[in-house]
């Protein structure tokens, strides 16, 4: 209600429960950095006020922060916290690839992705290295020792079993001349064909 985001977002960041009573407050007062960091951790857009229903749009709206409301109703589609790239900074970003956001989730089919906003944010020069934008971007790419550490658990530890294979595999007296290229061509050109962004449950399952 008074505008401190950074206090908002050290609240949220430690699980702070969110209502959609708090984006409501933060609509009424115009502030739009507080409605960005509830919005990125998933607060509700709709309440009820003197028994009527209101969107945060429309709310906002309804108190004259055009600014606001024009940011609600661009970021409408955005249905996970990854989705909202020019919020969140790299740290929030690099946690939630490591624990497996979906880099295509869509709330509705044709709908923005986090893969989506973030190559129109490097079309538009504005991914810059370190940013979360560049860290989707790099993510999405197939699996790499340069991108390993932006899977989620149980792909990097399915990587690292797969080494392991191919480290054996490589040192077997028929290889022995050719050991470390043999190794080489497992790790960039098997490992990315047996890694994918795949939950526990998908790997446990194969």
């Amino acid at each position: 209600q008074n505008g401190h985001a950074a206090v908002v977002l050290a609240l949220l960041a430690a699980g702070a429960a969110i209502d959609q009573a708090a984006l409501l407050a933060a609509c009424e007062e115009g502030h739009l950095e507080c409605v960005q960091a509830l919005s990125s951790f998933g607060a509700g857009r709709t309440a009820t006020i003197d028994g009527v229903d209101w969107t945060a749009e429309g709310w906002a709206t309804q108190q004259g922060h055009a600014a606001v409301a024009t940011w609600l109703e661009a970021s409408r589609q955005w249905s996970t916290p990854l989705h909202h790239l020019s919020i969140i900074d790299g740290t929030r970003a690099r946690a939630l690839l490591r624990g497996g956001a979906d880099l295509r989730a869509a709330a509705a089919a044709g709908g923005p992705t986090p893969l989506s906003l973030a190559q129109k944010l490097d079309a538009a020069g504005e991914a810059p290295d370190g940013s979360a934008a560049r860290l989707v971007l790099k993510a999405a790419r197939p699996w790499g020792p340069e991108n390993h550490a932006l899977f989620p658990a149980a792909a990097r530890a399915r990587a690292v079993v797969l080494m392991r294979i191919g480290f054996r595999f490589s040192r077997l007296p028929r290889y022995e001349t050719v050991a470390g290229g043999l190794f080489e061509v497992w790790v960039a050109n098997v490992l990315p064909h047996a890694v994918a962004r795949a939950s526990e449950s998908e790997y446990t399952s194969v």
